[in-house]
């Protein structure tokens, strides 16, 4: 099933690139539920979020002479990086001050999310008390780091899909992780300390 999702996806972008609009709707359609997901961690309007998700079509429609081709591995970061490229300017205007780089060392970024015991990666019921206590501190950390986990561990993404989206290098992506790594050790002890090996384990 995995394999056909790929050619599906990748097939759907090359024809959307030939000029089939319907094409691009059913990427657009396919990814939704994940882009909605990702997006209301930025801004909480989900009409607003529906309303750039309308932009980005557009966007790629008007460009797709343009465009590079993609394979479906690539697809669902490339909608995620227009989307959040564009909430970002969006919360950069409502802040009303020039646009300025954004460092890959900064924490100017306005990811929110609040992990519990019912996410995915920490869901198991026996488990609940120690999840939560990992999600307590999850919740302490920088909203970049947080942000790379909710794309590697919600969206099961690579360290390179995840870098495009964020705007920064793969290293920097493994130094989030790699630091996220040294707080949470210093703050948890032996017993649970493995939930937390778990999310570290493709560095």
């Amino acid at each position: 099933m995995h394999s056909n999702t790929v050619d599906d996806d990748a097939l759907l972008w090359h024809q959307f690139q030939q000029g089939d609009s319907a094409s691009l709707g059913k990427l657009m359609t396919k990814h939704y539920t994940a882009l909605i997901h990702y997006g209301t961690k930025f801004n909480r309007n989900t009409d607003f979020i529906r309303d750039c998700m309308q932009d980005i079509f557009v966007e790629l429609w008007n460009r797709r002479a343009t465009l590079s081709s993609l394979s479906t591995a690539q697809v669902r970061p490339y909608l995620m990086t227009m989307l959040r490229r564009l909430l970002h300017q969006h919360y950069l205007d409502q802040q009303r001050y020039d646009f300025q780089p954004i460092s890959e060392d900064s924490d100017t970024s306005f990811f929110d999310i609040s992990f519990s015991p019912e996410d995915q990666f920490i869901s198991n019921e026996n488990l609940h008390q120690h999840a939560n206590r990992v999600g307590q501190l999850l919740d302490k950390l920088p909203r970049r780091a947080k942000e790379a986990i909710y794309l590697r561990f919600y969206e099961n993404l690579d360290r390179s899909s995840i870098a495009q989206i964020m705007g920064i290098s793969e290293q920097s992506v493994s130094n989030l992780f790699q630091t996220t790594f040294r707080q949470l050790r210093q703050q948890i002890n032996t017993e649970f300390f493995w939930l937390c090996l778990l999310l570290f384990y493709w560095l």
